[in-house]
C-alpha cells in the first residue's frame, strides 16, 4: 500500500487542478461497457496498447514495472494476460506501435512516479514475435535524446523504417529512424508544450497518424491539434515552416486528454485518464461522453484505446487504464489497472 500511498501523493497537485476546471461538461451516451481483464494488484497502471492481426492486444505498464503482456482473443471470453517480457533494467514502458504483423516499436525507461520521468534514461525497443510462440527477440534501437518524455508513437504508413514520437516534457514530436537507428526533434511547437501550471508537466501526449496528418493531443490544455506529413514522416513545407502545417482541431471540454484513436467512419475516439471516461467527436467535430463518469470505477483512469481487428469486434474499443491512480474517485478510491471493451456497434453521431 506504500507505492498506492506515494503514487496518490504524487498528484495531489493534479487533483486540484483537475476539480478546479472539470465543471466543464458533455452530452452523455452511454454505450455497454465490460471489463475484459484486470490485475489483481492496486498500483498496476496499464498505460498503452496495440491490437495485433491476430486479434490478440499487447498493452504496456508504467506502474509497478515495465512490462509488456498480451491479452488473447478478448473477443471470444473472458482471458488471462500472459506476461511477453519485463524489463528488468528500467521502470516503466509508454507507448507501442506495430510495424509489422509481428514486430513492435515500445518505448521504455525510467520514472519516480508515472508522468514523471528521469530524464536520460529513455529508450526505443523492438519486440519480434517468432513462429514458435515461444520465440522472442528483443533488441534495444536507439537511446533517446537526454531531455525527453516518450509517451505516444505511431507509425508512418508508408515508411515501415520510420515512426513518430511525442514528447510529453518538451513539447515536440521525434522521428525515429529503426534503419538508421537514430531519433531526433522535427517538430517542436508552442501549442504541444506544457500548460503553464501543469502538475505533472505533461504536454503533447496522444498521437495517432491518419490520410497525412499526425493528429496529437496536448493533456492539460484539452486540445486536438494535426500537423500535414509527408510519406517520410516530416512536416509538409519543410522543417523551417511547421506551424503553418499545424491545425486545431478541437478543444474538448474535458479536464485533460490522453490518448486518441479513430473510428472507420472517421470518429475520434479519446481517453480522458482522470476524468474516468470515453469521449467521441464525431466527423462534424460535436462531442459526447460514450462511457464512464468521474464518479465510479468503469474506465477509472482510461489512458488508451484501439479497436479490435476481427470480424467478431471490429466494433469494440478496448480501453486501458490505470485504475484511477492519477486522480482517485471521491478522492480516495483506486482499483488494479485493467482492460475493458467498449461496444460502439449502436454509436450514432449526435
Amino acid at each position: 500500500m506504500h507505492r498506492v500511498h506515494l503514487l496518490v501523493g504524487i498528484f495531489s497537485a493534479f487533483l486540484a487542478y483537475a476539480v478546479a476546471v472539470s465543471q466543464n461538461t458533455l452530452p452523455t451516451l452511454t454505450l455497454p461497457v465490460e471489463t475484459v481483464f484486470q490485475f489483481g494488484e492496486i498500483g498496476t497502471w496499464i498505460e498503452n496498447l496495440v491490437i495485433r492481426k491476430n486479434g490478440h492486444i499487447l498493452f504496456t505498464t508504467v506502474s509497478p514495472n515495465a512490462s509488456l503482456y498480451q491479452l488473447a482473443c478478448p473477443c471470444t471470453a473472458k482471458t488471462e494476460a500472459t506476461l511477453v517480457h519485463h524489463f528488468a533494467n528500467i521502470t516503466a514502458l509508454t507507448g507501442i506501435d506495430a510495424v509489422t504483423d509481428d514486430t513492435f516499436v515500445v518505448l521504455g525507461g525510467n520514472t519516480s512516479a508515472p508522468g514523471t520521468p528521469i530524464l536520460g534514461t529513455w529508450s526505443a525497443w523492438e519486440v519480434t514475435f517468432g513462429v514458435d510462440a515461444a520465440a522472442l527477440f528483443i533488441q534495444k534501437i536507439v537511446d533517446l535524446p537526454g531531455d525527453v518524455m516518450p509517451n505516444g508513437i505511431a507509425l508512418v504508413p508508408k515508411h515501415p523504417n520510420i515512426l513518430l514520437i511525442t514528447d510529453s516534457k518538451g513539447g515536440s514530436i521525434l522521428r525515429l529512424d529503426r534503419a538508421a537507428r537514430t531519433c531526433e526533434p522535427v517538430i517542436q511547437l508552442p501549442v504541444m508544450e506544457p500548460a503553464p501550471h501543469s502538475v505533472p508537466a505533461i504536454g503533447i501526449n496522444g498521437l495517432k497518424i491518419r490520410d497525412g496528418f499526425a493528429y496529437w493531443t496536448n493533456s492539460f490544455a484539452s486540445t486536438i491539434y494535426r500537423t500535414c506529413i509527408d510519406d517520410d514522416g516530416l512536416p509538409c513545407g519543410g522543417d523551417d515552416d511547421p506551424q503553418n502545417a499545424t491545425e486545431l482541431v478541437a478543444v474538448v471540454r474535458q479536464t485533460w486528454l490522453d490518448d486518441v484513436t479513430f473510428g472507420g467512419d472517421g470518429t475520434m475516439w479519446l481517453a480522458t485518464n482522470p476524468n474516468n471516461t470515453v469521449v467521441a467527436i464525431s466527423a462534424e467535430g460535436k462531442q459526447v461522453v460514450v462511457a464512464g463518469s468521474g464518479a465510479d470505477l468503469g474506465l477509472a483512469g482510461a489512458t488508451a484505446l484501439a479497436f479490435g481487428r476481427t470480424a467478431i469486434d471490429a466494433d469494440v474499443l478496448y480501453v486501458t487504464t490505470s485504475g484511477g491512480l492519477a486522480l482517485p474517485i471521491n478522492g480516495t478510491v483506486v482499483e488494479p489497472g485493467k482492460v475493458v471493451a467498449v461496444n460502439t456497434g449502436n454509436w450514432k453521431e449526435i
